[in-house]
């Protein structure tokens, strides 16, 4: 349209032109110039029609396209309806997002009951895994495999442990061979112990720990496994530390205890802080009631007797009988300072601390009893004779 009045306009300026000069000029040319508002109308009505027919036709091919926008333009102004289940979805991604986010930039890890309540579900997901599992049972081919499927699901028996040891897992104990509780006072008895009591022996148990302990650790999340093995070596020191303050049978029945509760509650099973403190209500309970269901073998009594106190007092090398009287050392000469104990299988001929005088000849020391060494023999180190008079094998007299 507005194409059409532009040229409208513009032969509409030239006939008004054209007519008035020829207005100026004379009358016969009045017939001309009433000829040409005819052609200049024809002209606009083409022009017009032309430009009809075009718009049309861009109108019907971008049709489809202005609806499209317009579709998307009501999208991008109505709010976005989610139901319950993907926005659920949407806040568990965004909150893994977050605490991935968190995490990198070094902030605080993930709470601990949130890491310890999915413990059972991830290691379940790994006893499935079928790679996992060959990994394990490589590294402890001596386990039978439903033992390490049970351990690493934390669903094996304390009591059971040593079947981890004992003919490489595939002797079983009979029914009768039982760990019962004795109520009346809080320990452990074995049903029969004349067949069972190696099997719960401290060295026994400790071996089958190692075991459990070992495989336990690939149970756990990946990013709890080295505090987790650093826990159980300082619970493994407390289990020690029990079995020197109180005994043998109380601290094993404080482990089963303790061990049962963790696979009770599968929230602190893998939890580093529960296993490296002592659960002093546990040891109230069972160390300190807990008589000794039979006595420790005689190796392990022989073995403790190295580390007893000895009833004598240590030989000190400064006499207490010098000068001094104090046992603090002199500036006299060295062999007056420092006294050896005597030893009666040394071939020795000089000892210090020992008179030469007296080992050299009868009568030969004039000091009697007022000596400051020994008068013992420097060759066998006995009292009562001289060198002179020894008849030890090795004496050279």
């Amino acid at each position: 349209m507005a194409y059409a009045t532009r040229g409208a306009t513009a032969s509409q300026a030239p006939s008004e032109a054209g007519t008035q000069s020829a207005s100026s000029d004379a009358a016969p040319n009045s017939s001309s110039t009433s000829s040409m508002p005819t052609s200049s109308s024809s002209a606009t009505l083409d022009s017009q029609t032309l430009l009809s027919s075009i718009q049309s036709t861009l109108a019907h091919s971008l049709a489809p396209l202005t609806q499209r926008l317009d579709q998307l333009e009501q999208q991008l102004q109505s709010p976005r309806n989610t139901n319950s289940r993907d926005a659920d979805t949407d806040a568990e991604d965004s909150g893994a997002t977050q605490q991935l986010q968190h995490e990198l930039e070094g902030g605080n890890p993930p709470p601990v009951e949130s890491v310890f309540s999915a413990a059972a579900r991830r290691s379940d997901n790994l006893a499935t895994n079928e790679h996992e599992f060959k990994v394990v049972s490589s590294w402890f081919s001596s386990v039978r495999a439903e033992h390490i499927r049970l351990i690493l699901r934390n669903e094996f028996e304390p009591t059971d442990i040593v079947k981890l040891v004992h003919g490489l897992g595939k002797k079983e104990r009979k029914k009768d061979n039982m760990v019962t509780l004795n109520e009346a006072s809080g320990a452990l008895e074995l049903a029969n112990s004349s067949t069972t009591e190696d099997e719960y022996a401290m060295y026994t148990f400790f071996q089958a720990w190692e075991v459990y302990r070992g495989i336990f650790i690939w149970g756990a999340p990946f990013h709890l496994r080295g505090s987790l093995a650093a826990a159980l070596s300082v619970y493994t020191s407390i289990l020690f530390k029990l079995i020197r303050s109180y005994s043998w049978p109380g601290a094993r029945s404080y482990h089963f205890s303790f061990h049962q509760q963790r696979v009770t509650n599968p929230t602190t099973a893998y939890n580093p802080d529960i296993w490296r403190k002592v659960d002093t209500d546990l040891v109230s309970e069972h160390c300190l009631t807990t008589a000794h269901s039979f006595p420790p073998s005689q190796q392990y009594l022989s073995r403790s007797r190295l580390f007893q106190r000895p009833s004598q007092p240590r030989f000190h090398p400064y006499s207490a009988s010098s000068e001094t009287g104090n046992g603090r050392p002199t500036t006299g000469p060295l062999e007056a300072r420092i006294r050896f104990p005597f030893r009666n299988n040394s071939g020795s001929v000089r000892r210090f601390g020992l008179c030469d005088a007296f080992n050299s000849r009868p009568d030969g020391c004039t000091q009697g009893e007022n000596c400051r060494y020994s008068h013992a023999c420097n060759s066998c180190g006995k009292f009562g004779h001289g060198a002179f008079q020894c008849t030890a094998p090795h004496s050279r007299r």
